[in-house]
């Protein structure tokens, strides 16, 4: 049996900002960073609203010529204190690489990649890779299909900032995400998992104290799951077909 969800949604957003109570002139801000020889990442990233804005036409607020961080991280977590679809007896292992970087005065890149492998154990709870994205979930009813889960994640990001005149930039962010998800136990589910969102924007610079900017976004989310078992049984196998708070039907594989 094979089953696919589709997201997509299309918006515009209008975004306007208002600096007059927090406002720090940029080239101050510049200074004082560059101050330092080693940048505190996560320090510069917080330091401009527009740095992490969906309209990255605002990347023009960065302080510094460029700053990178680079991860190597692995997580065990063991405990029953876990969400359905989640594991009481987990590890992950990931790298994350993220960077901004200042071509000249008028052009700014920001990148990302991150990929992590999750295994989980005695696991049963939802078919999907996070069924809080989902507008329906399939769960499993019985608590005698506990199996190994695990997943394979892709991130990248890529986005391009250019000033056009002194006070107008624009820019675009494209947005990936790929996901692998495996159940090793009956009944067996594999999922594939596509996320993207394209996004392209302007920035207007009013006065020293007022920025505005508009952005268009494109949102695209597609899972498809396919359920089968291994060899033959005369075991029938049941999911909740939920719409929400656990209501819904059962269906029979």
């Amino acid at each position: 049996m094979i089953l696919h969800i589709c997201h997509t949604k299309t918006l515009s957003v209008l975004v306007v900002m208002l600096l007059g109570m927090v406002y720090c002139p940029s080239n101050i801000l510049a200074q004082s960073i560059e101050k330092n020889t080693w940048h505190d990442f996560d320090y510069i990233k917080a330091s401009n609203a527009w740095l992490t804005s969906d309209n990255v036409a605002g990347l023009q607020a960065l302080p510094v010529a460029n700053v990178s961080d680079a991860q190597l991280y692995f997580n065990k977590n063991n405990g029953k204190f876990v969400d359905y679809y989640q594991s009481g007896n987990s590890r992950t292992l990931g790298t994350n690489i993220e960077s901004y970087y200042r071509l000249d005065s008028m052009i700014v890149f920001y990148g990302k990649v991150e990929y992590f492998n999750f295994e989980g154990k005695i696991m049963t709870g939802s078919a999907f890779i996070d069924p809080r994205n989902e507008p329906i979930n399939i769960v499993e009813t019985s608590d005698d299909v506990e199996g190994k889960k695990e997943q394979d994640f892709y991130h990248i990001t890529g986005a391009v900032s250019a000033r056009l005149l002194p006070q107008l930039s624009l820019g675009g962010k494209l947005d990936y995400k790929a996901a692998d998800y495996t159940k090793h136990r009956d009944l067996r589910h594999t999922n594939k998992l596509l996320d993207m969102t394209v996004t392209a924007g302007g920035v207007y610079i009013l006065n020293k104290y007022l920025t505005i900017g508009a952005n268009y976004r494109y949102d695209r989310r597609v899972e498809g799951l396919e359920f089968a078992t291994y060899g033959t049984t005369d075991r029938q196998y049941e999911t909740l077909i939920d719409y929400g708070s656990f209501f819904g039907e059962k269906e029979v594989f």
